[in-house]
């Protein structure tokens, strides 16, 4: 039996979900530093419970492509510390905004390479699909893409109304 989705954090512009090892987050916004530190410290927290490893997948559905230097220091700092079995950053929203957000995260990328797989998506199956196949690889059998898009679709529905 697998575990339970927990939802972790939720409000109007960002929801974060996890099972297991893989924390899943919806973003309706360009993060605030308060989110980033708050997205840091659920990562320390549960970086203990799962020994060989956690992931995470991120989808960009809509907002405004901002980013602080706070923001973008903290992201950074996220990426090099954490998540050693794979990072999705999922953009899926187009136009100028998604492709500055691709250009963020594409940055972020070059960064802060290392040894852990990390890669940019325009579309949630082939993210999921991929961030399964990483879950399995780094010792986590039994991941589908279902199981992954199941996190993100539940993340979807714990959004509450705009306030």
């Amino acid at each position: 039996m697998s575990p339970a989705i927990e939802v972790l954090h939720r409000d109007p512009t960002l929801v974060i979900c996890a099972r297991g090892p893989l924390m899943v987050a919806n973003w309706w916004e360009a993060p605030s530093e308060a989110q980033m530190r708050l997205l840091q410290g659920l990562a320390d927290a549960r970086e203990p419970r799962f020994p060989g490893g956690t992931a995470y997948a991120q989808f960009v559905l809509a907002g405004t492509p901002s980013f602080s230097p706070d923001v973008r220091k903290r992201a950074e700092e996220l990426t090099t510390q954490h998540f050693s079995l794979g990072i999705a950053h999922v953009i899926e929203m187009g136009g100028l905004a998604g492709a500055a957000v691709r250009a963020f995260l594409g940055g972020l990328l070059l960064l802060t390479r290392g040894s852990k797989p990390m890669k940019v998506f325009a579309e949630s199956s082939p993210a999921a699909d991929w961030m399964a196949r990483c879950l399995r690889m780094g010792g986590e059998p039994g991941w589908s893409t279902d199981d992954v898009l199941a996190l993100r679709e539940r993340a979807a529905r714990e959004r509450p109304a705009s306030v």
